[in-house]
């Protein structure tokens, strides 16, 4: 193109027009370089910043999660630190009740009295706790934060315990399966268990003890019997009967603990009889030590069944709720509910509630004090099966918090992949450009100089 033009001068604006593309290039080079990105704005890669923003999204969800995770632990720490108190409480309660059965201590001399007063202020304190833990202004162990799931599932555990029992309390078998599955009666209570004893003088000579076991509930009787009879021995014209006890309905405790001392007293007798060369002596005995340990047996299941009847008529009380949720993903219902049982010394059955308790161990009979032992057990049982309960709560947590660290690592790597600038890439596009970009200003001061040699043919 002939240069002798002074209006367009066209290689200047070639020259320019370069200069304008190169500076273009340097400032996205500059602004890549500048904040770490390669896309700064949707015009960069329109489908790569969608891409990452969804990323984006995740990623900080996924930390928030992870930070929910953290906090969800630590209030499993503070209900678990709670309970591992509570365990301690009813550690030392058995503690006393087992030192309090033991014959050495003297009831007279108040002995058991002064191991009572530290009983009750420990179930007092059991409610204390129950009503105190908190964590960020929410109680824990106040029965609050039991959803449907936690209390069927105790409920469950303690009917099956009970039923248990049955068949041990009363050492036999258990036939009637349509009348045990009445526990869970239509009142939604465990039955009440209660034994009858009825003491038959046959012909007004020998012995015949027989008694049985029901467990009502819901109007249903289940009826368990167990005899222990001496009508064998009526025909050898045996005179022994059990004085000054006339009673034939045992509904508690303390009625069976009078039945073993007539028992007993009646061995005492027979004893004596049997000095003086008695016919018939010794086989009644064995039978009535027969009867004596399986009352015995009855007499502290009775008071464990009874124990339990009372925690489940106070779980069945409680009013669920929806529990915990706590949200351990970056999306809609990733998380998990976690329901903590109550906590209370009449759920644990040592205890009426408000401070009121039912371990009584001030009592002259230490065979009555030795029956509640399994009742504190049975307390203590339910008490580290919370623990065990958090434990592994915790545990699944402590899991999905890891679970989403490594997911919110690789998230972001891949983000990275999309939206960080190579640095080094830039870097080289950004010299290519200053280089131009140089060059470029030369040849646009040549090409203004151009018009300049129009100049020599005006001379």
């Amino acid at each position: 193109m002939s240069n002798m033009v002074i209006q367009t001068n066209v290689l200047a604006l070639n020259s320019h027009r370069n200069l304008r593309v190169i500076g273009g290039k340097q400032f996205n080079a500059s602004a890549k370089l500048s904040s770490g990105y390669k896309i700064n704005s949707a015009a960069d890669d329109a489908s790569g910043l969608a891409i990452s923003e969804k990323m984006r999204a995740q990623i900080r969800g996924l930390d928030m999660a992870s930070k929910n995770a953290q906090d969800g632990i630590s209030l499993i720490q503070t209900a678990e630190g709670g309970l591992q108190e509570v365990d301690n409480m009813v550690q030392r309660i058995r503690e006393l009740v087992v030192q309090a059965a033991n014959d050495t201590n003297d009831f007279d001399t108040a002995d058991r009295k002064k191991l009572q007063e530290e009983i009750d202020q420990l179930t007092a304190g059991l409610d204390q706790m129950g009503a105190q833990v908190e964590f960020n202004a929410k109680r824990l162990l106040n029965g609050g934060l039991m959803d449907a799931a936690t209390k069927g599932s105790l409920l469950a555990d303690l009917s099956v315990k009970y039923q248990n029992l049955m068949g041990k309390a009363v050492n036999v078998a258990i036939t009637d399966l349509v009348a045990l599955a009445a526990l869970l009666g239509n009142d939604g209570e465990l039955g009440v268990l209660s034994a009858e004893v009825c003491n038959n003088k046959i012909a007004g000579l020998a012995l015949d003890i027989s008694y049985s076991v029901y467990i009502t509930t819901g109007g249903v009787n289940a009826n368990f019997m167990m005899c222990a009879s001496a009508n064998s021995f009526c025909a050898q014209g045996n005179s022994y009967e059990i004085d000054d006890f006339e009673a034939d309905y045992i509904s508690s405790a303390d009625d069976l603990s009078a039945y073993i001392g007539a028992i007993d007293d009646y061995i005492g007798k027979l004893q004596d009889a049997k000095k003086n060369d008695a016919a018939g002596v010794d086989d009644i005995l064995a039978n009535l030590a027969y009867a004596r340990q399986a009352a015995l047996d009855m007499y502290a299941g009775l008071e464990l069944a009874l124990a339990m009847t009372k925690s489940y008529k106070a779980l069945s009380d409680v009013v669920t709720s929806s529990g915990l949720w706590f949200q351990t993903g970056a999306n809609s219902m990733q998380g998990m509910t976690v329901g903590i049982g109550k906590i209370s010394s009449d759920i644990l059955g040592i205890g009426k509630g408000n401070g009121i308790g039912t371990i009584k161990v001030d009592k002259p009979n230490a065979l009555e004090v030795s029956a509640q032992i399994g009742i504190v057990e049975n307390a203590l049982q339910y008490v580290t099966a919370q623990r065990a309960k958090l434990g592994a709560v915790q545990n699944r947590l402590e899991f999905t918090k890891s679970s989403l660290e490594i997911t919110s690592e690789n998230l972001s790597a891949s983000e990275s992949r999309i939206r960080d600038t190579d640095m080094g890439k830039e870097m080289m596009k950004l010299t290519a450009a200053n280089i131009l970009q140089q060059a470029g200003i030369s040849m646009l001061a040549q090409a203004n100089q151009s018009p300049q040699s129009v100049l020599q043919l005006l001379r």
